[in-house]
């Protein structure tokens, strides 16, 4: 039971460090001992989540570099990165992007102010794409 309120209060972090740079986590009677019962509260940073993610991250930005190693490592016809979705707000992710996309020179390193309306977006485009495909062609 304390580990799955943990673990919701830990998402709920996450979800508010969206907008904050600080998010108190407050977990009355997390747990007791012959003293009695025990409650956690605790700031969380978005340093502190982007710590907690590194390895996440890293592997993010590794994906990024393979994706351009397979396409020969030429980035001369990437004009822009764009960063999109949830983890489009954490800002380690971003200085780590914003780093590659300079070392390659690429010239645009744009990160979402709307994540969310950009995947909608993104998912409406892709839908209309397939429905044009599987119509008939005059």
């Amino acid at each position: 039971m304390s580990h799955q309120r943990l673990r919701d209060a830990a998402e709920g972090a996450k979800m508010e460090l969206s907008a904050k740079s600080v998010s108190t986590i407050q977990l009355p009677f997390i747990t007791a001992d012959r003293t009695g019962p025990k409650n956690l509260i605790s700031d969380f940073s978005s340093t502190d989540l982007g710590r907690a993610c590194s390895g996440v991250l890293d592997s993010m930005v590794d994906g990024f570099r393979a994706f351009l190693q397979g396409h020969g490592g030429d980035c001369a016809s990437v004009h822009a990165l764009v960063l999109t979705g949830g983890c489009a707000r954490i800002p380690t992710l971003r200085d780590a992007f914003r780093r590659e996309a300079a070392s390659r020179n690429i010239a645009h390193f744009v990160c979402s102010e709307a994540p969310e309306e950009d995947v909608a977006s993104g998912a409406t485009w892709l839908g209309r794409q397939m429905v044009e495909a599987t119509q008939p062609k005059d």
